[in-house]
């Protein structure tokens, strides 16, 4: 009698796990599901600047607002206070009220004369107060800058045209934005770089930025985002309390026990793959010695990734590339669902890698201190979805072509996609 009643407790709790599991995995497909609209209805507006100018510590109270270039230096080796900083201003009024951005790349041009270029990135600041004014702006009463939104790689050149992916958190509405370019503060290089002015006729290439945006339903994902915990298969787990499986060591039941025992383990396992964007990792892989460039946290490369990582961009850490695609193929049939665009898919994709920091304490870090340069096999549009949004924002950062690789820059962790110039399907 307690042999049957022990079964029948076992029996009702496998189809409990089952259950869960399997509305688990309907929960996630639902998270997903939503950002088919956002990418549908997206649009791109080009706005060029209302103001940009420098402002210089060593004449503070000097206004540059006519002049032809903007510049961005340090101080001097010798501590000198020479650290020049540059602003830009843009209005983004006509964004309707509502709209997600949903990216955002800022473009430059540096000057043909008065400049050898320079060796060392360009930081993209955020800059919290837009009331200033080109004719008016000194280096005493500058606004100050935010938190870095992006960078804009070296090597530069004269006569290049540069520019920087930027993360939309600055964005809160239609209005005037504005960002500060500059070197980190306490640098001491003094490898000054020149940008052009809309005051410059020889340079026609003055400021502008390139957004995108969706409107109606396209923040509509945002509500599923908490639904992730998923996680919640294993909270079924605890049936494991199978104490009464060894209860019964009468002759007939060990035939039972083991073909019930090993399917509420094996039941579980999975799940791993269902967390979307947060990858998970063990505490061995995390502190496993740091990987060289652009290896998964196993230690193997695939030659469908490139990446140039400068020094310190993940703190005491390194970033890694784990290939989700390639050539058109998922191996691991979960992975489409990690790139968080079900329209990508649609599409048609030809590479996708999950790009991420580790840092010195051995967990996943997503903001990146310098901008890092992810190279894809083969031709076609660079599709970068930030991990720094939940839901990710999806947008085509500046890309070029290097050896047969796509390549373009990336101002935090998140997945790159590779897609052909037209739909697949």
């Amino acid at each position: 009698m307690s042999v049957f009643n022990a079964h029948k407790r076992i029996t009702i709790l496998f189809v409990v796990l089952v259950l869960s599991v399997f509305s688990a995995s309907l929960a996630f497909a639902s998270t997903t599901e939503p950002a088919r609209q956002g990418v549908s209805q997206a649009t791109s507006l080009t706005v060029c600047v209302t103001d940009d100018t420098r402002v210089e510590q060593l004449n503070p109270d000097t206004n540059y607002g006519g002049d032809l270039r903007m510049e961005v230096d340090t101080i001097r080796g010798d501590g000198r206070q020479e650290r020049i900083v540059s602003y830009v201003k843009f209005d983004l009024s006509s964004v309707p009220p509502g709209a997600t951005l949903t990216g955002a790349t800022l473009r430059l041009m540096v000057r043909t004369g008065g400049t050898e270029g320079t060796d060392y990135d360009v930081n993209v600041h955020s800059v919290p107060n837009s009331s200033w004014s080109e004719g008016t702006m000194t280096w005493n009463n500058q606004p100050g800058m935010g938190g870095i939104l992006g960078v804009i790689p070296a090597r530069m050149e004269p006569g290049d045209r540069v520019s920087a992916g930027l993360s939309t958190s600055f964005y809160s509405g239609p209005g005037f934005y504005s960002f500060g370019l500059a070197y980190p503060p306490d640098a001491t290089h003094s490898d000054g770089i020149d940008f052009g002015t809309k005051e410059d006729p020889a340079d026609n290439d003055f400021g502008c930025l390139d957004v995108t945006y969706t409107t109606g339903s396209g923040p509509a994902p945002q509500p599923p985002a908490p639904q992730p915990p998923a996680p919640q298969p294993p909270a079924p787990q605890p049936p494991v309390p199978q104490p009464p499986a060894p209860q019964p060591p009468t002759d007939e039941t060990p035939t039972d026990q083991p073909t019930d025992e090993p399917e509420p383990t094996a039941t579980p396992q999975p799940t791993p793959t269902l967390p979307p964007d947060v990858p998970v990792y063990s505490q061995a892989d995390h502190r496993r010695a740091q990987a060289p460039l652009c290896m998964d946290l196993s230690g193997q490369t695939s030659p469908a990734v490139r990446a140039s990582v400068p020094d310190d961009s993940v703190l005491g850490g390194s970033v890694y590339c784990r290939v989700l695609a390639r050539d058109g193929i998922f191996p691991n049939p979960a992975d489409p669902g990690r790139i968080g665009d079900p329209g990508l898919i649609t599409y048609g994709v030809i590479t996708a890698v999950d790009v991420f920091g580790v840092n010195d304490g051995g967990y996943a870090d997503p903001t990146f201190a310098h901008g890092v340069t992810i190279c894809l096999e083969g031709e076609g549009r660079f599709i970068y979805l930030s991990a720094l949004n939940s839901p990710r924002t999806t947008y085509e950062p500046p890309s070029f072509m290097e050896e047969g690789y796509t390549c373009a820059t990336i101002p935090a962790a998140g997945t790159v996609v590779l897609i052909p110039p037209q739909p697949l399907n």
